[in-house]
Order: structure tokens, then C-alpha cells, then sequence
């Protein structure tokens, strides 16, 4: 098998396989980047969905904050390679969909930041709005392109 790089009879094969690389380097990048943002979402959908599950449960039973320490517990058991079920993330989740209780996932600017951006966020006790969001991940679209 002829080795593209090392052929160079007239230089256009180099050129030619360079720019090959160089497409297919793009189209990996950007399928990592796209397959990123769809597990974020995902995350971001599960720990809205959880933080929902938490509110309703509190509401209608009669576990109060045991309810908390114990699903901790046992989510951790269930899934000891997953981080992110303390009891603090638990609260947070909770904080998550008390904050943003009709959100429509995939139009929405939020669903698009990380969750330790949002964890932050809340931290601060500065929940931004939709607005904010867009406004936010717009300037670190054209970060990414300088």
C-alpha cells in the first residue's frame, strides 16, 4: 500500500491528503462537540426530572427530609460509578425544578449550560433568565471561533 503522506510525485497528493485530514478532522470535532451537548441535555432532563420527583414526593407524603438522605443513599448503592446523587445534589436538583418549573427542554438556553454551570448559578443564588442564557452561551460561541 502506497503511503499518501510520503508520495509526493507532483505535491498535489500531499495537498490533496492534507486536505482530506483536515476535513476529517473537522467533522470529528464536530461530531464530538454535537455528541457533548446531547449527553449534557440529557443530564441536565435527568436531574430536572429527579428534582420534580422530589417536590411531588415531598408534597404528597409524609417522608419530609428523610426522604433526601435516604434516596441518596440508595441511588449511590445503585450506581457507585455515577457521581452526583448526594444529598446536596439531590437539593439542587430540587432547587433546579423549583426554579424552573415548566421548562422546555431543547429550546431553551438553560438546557444547553453544564450543570456545574448551573450548579454555580444557583450557588450564587443568581438564576438567570432565559435571556441571560442565550446571551451568555452566544459569547462563548464566538469565543470558540476566535
Amino acid at each position: 500500500m502506497i503511503d499518501p503522506v510520503s508520495k509526493n510525485l507532483t505535491g498535489q497528493f500531499t495537498k490533496e491528503y492534507k486536505a482530506f485530514l483536515s476535513a476529517l478532522k473537522n467533522k470529528i470535532l464536530s461530531s464530538r462537540m454535537k455528541a457533548a451537548l446531547a449527553v449534557n441535555q440529557e443530564i441536565i432532563k435527568l436531574y430536572w426530572y429527579i428534582g420534580q420527583q422530589l417536590i411531588e414526593k415531598q408534597k404528597t407524603s409524609c417522608w419530609g427530609d428523610k426522604l433526601i438522605e435516604t434516596l441518596s443513599r440508595d441511588l449511590r448503592n445503585l450506581f457507585p460509578e455515577t457521581s452526583g446523587f448526594s444529598q446536596q445534589s439531590l437539593k439542587r436538583m430540587r432547587m433546579f425544578a423549583e426554579y424552573y418549573p415548566n421548562i422546555e427542554f431543547g429550546s431553551q438556553a438553560v438546557t444547553q449550560l453544564p450543570w456545574g454551570h448551573i450548579q454555580l448559578l444557583m450557588l450564587k443564588n443568581n438564576f438567570p433568565t432565559v435571556e441571560e442564557i442565550e446571551a451568555e452561551l452566544n459569547d462563548d460561541k464566538a469565543n470558540l471561533k476566535n
